[in-house]
């Protein structure tokens, strides 16, 4: 009931992640269905649980050690948080599956 107004901005933050993973290697990810604030994608790597460790060690929540991983936007998550999770995503992800 308190956040129904920033909704708007959830979603275009979870459209902005969606796209920016979309760009990336080893991630599948289609940002045409993301219609909310759950962001669904795919890691393609080896070892997602690894690369999940390091982005949590990097101040970026959501991994999971399955292919299939869930990040969620929200009241605490701006457009700078977004941009800093792609950085540390795309840094992460080049250096675990080069």
């Amino acid at each position: 009931d308190t956040m129904v107004q920033r909704l708007a901005e959830d979603h275009t933050n979870a459209r902005k992640l969606a796209l920016g993973l979309s760009t990336m290697p080893n991630i599948s990810i289609d940002p045409s269905v993301i219609q909310t604030n759950l962001v669904f994608f795919e890691v393609n790597a080896s070892d997602p649980a690894n690369i999940a460790r390091r982005l949590t060690d990097r101040g970026v929540k959501g991994g999971s050690p399955n292919r299939r991983w869930r990040f969620v936007t929200h009241a605490d998550i701006d457009g700078d948080d977004i941009d800093y999770a792609l950085d540390i995503i795309e840094s992460t992800l080049k250096e675990t599956t080069a």
